[in-house]
């Protein structure tokens, strides 16, 4: 059955390279269907992104959070010109998402997508970026610039945190104070 496969190819595509299985299962799944599917494999060749790249701009936010995290371990994607149209558009969850699965990229790629996150609206997306940008990639070399910014935030506990991140950093700099 439909299903059966469906279920064996998610779990093998953790084990071995299932792609060829993968292609043929989301060119004839409903799109109502694609985003769990999506999210549950792990895809391996550069097709992925070519086929992804047509379909950023589907409504669906489970399509979205699906192509990212059937992409995020597939080292054949470029994840910083993929992912980066789900992070300048893309609903607030499907920023967290991007945020959480870029520990696995690029530091080149990560500093792209890091750039678009400051200026969101959503506090959860913010207070995700201020606990995974630091610990993820210490090296970020805009991160006063985030925080500063985050000084400015119509949300009291951005404000807080980013005061907190700024004084931490001001007292690594200067020891001897």
């Amino acid at each position: 059955s439909a299903w059966l496969e469906r279920n064996l190819v998610t779990w093998l595509s953790h084990r071995q390279n299932m792609d060829v299985w993968i292609r043929g299962i989301i060119e004839e799944l409903p799109q109502h269907e694609l985003g769990r599917f999506l999210q549950s494999v792990r895809t391996h060749g550069s097709w992925f992104e070519r086929w992804a790249s047509k379909r950023l701009s589907c409504p669906l936010e489970g399509v979205q959070i699906g192509i990212v995290e059937a992409s995020k371990r597939n080292m054949a994607v470029n994840h910083g010109k993929l992912w980066l149209p789900l992070m300048k558009n893309g609903s607030g969850e499907v920023k967290r998402v991007i945020l959480s699965a870029m520990r696995d990229i690029d530091d080149e790629d990560a500093y792209l997508l890091i750039d678009e996150i400051w200026h969101s609206p959503w506090r959860f997306v913010l207070r995700c970026a201020y606990m995974l940008v630091p610990h993820n990639f210490p090296n970020y070399p805009r991160m006063r610039e985030m925080f500063e910014a985050g000084l400015n935030s119509p949300h009291e506990r951005i404000r807080k945190d980013a005061q907190k991140r700024l004084e931490a950093m001001n007292k690594r700099k200067s020891p001897e104070d």
